[in-house]
């Protein structure tokens, strides 16, 4: 079962939760809490000031879930690359796509930062190169060539550095996506009781 709790900062949502939380492990019910990152430790500390602290509960955000999910289902072999190792993948990928390219050369450094947390925020809003091909291709005909060509550019500048990032790593801008696929097939929140803060 998931609970959550709307209302705005300092209506006392936290309290209600840990509360209920608290009454639900002390019957023997299985119980995951899902915090944001910053507020784990401060939920941690809540916990046991409400008493909760002998009972047993997960405390999770979503950067500890899929690792929990993960240990638990099998699949933790994934290497993961890290920031050094994108900006190369990207440089490489601008090199070899330099002549394709409309509206993005070689660029330096800024540009490749900026391609790279683009392309997070593309992943993040589920956006991926198929749609962006297609989005370029209409916004051309509409008349707007500088943006449909930029849209073409990260169409293909996605598609490439995907594809050589699946050569052998894994990026953790992906983790949630891989998360909901596992989760699809399986039985891991079955029985336990799910609060998201």
């Amino acid at each position: 079962m998931l609970y959550r709790i709307f209302g705005r900062a300092g209506s006392g949502k936290t309290g209600y939760l840990t509360e209920c939380l608290r009454e639900r492990l002390e019957r023997g019910d299985e119980c995951v809490f899902i915090v944001p990152e910053q507020q784990t430790v401060a939920t941690e500390r809540l916990l046991q000031k409400s008493g909760a602290a002998g009972l047993l509960c997960e405390i999770l955000n979503f950067e500890r879930l899929p690792n929990l999910v993960k240990r638990s289902e099998g699949g933790l072999s994934l290497r993961f690359i890290d920031g050094g190792g994108k900006t190369v993948l990207m440089k490489l990928c601008l090199d070899k796509l330099a002549d394709e390219l409309k509206e993005y050369g070689r660029g330096g450094v800024n540009l490749v930062k900026e391609l790279i947390t683009t392309l997070k925020v593309l992943k993040m809003n589920k956006i991926t190169p198929p749609l962006l091909s297609e989005l370029s291709e209409r916004i051309e005909k509409s008349g707007d060539k500088r943006l449909g060509a930029k849209l073409h550019d990260l169409g293909l500048i996605f598609k490439e550095y995907q594809s050589r990032l699946e050569e052998g790593f894994a990026d953790s801008s992906d983790e949630l996506s891989r998360l909901s696929e596992l989760l699809k097939e399986s039985d891991f929140f079955k029985g336990k009781h799910v609060f998201v803060d």
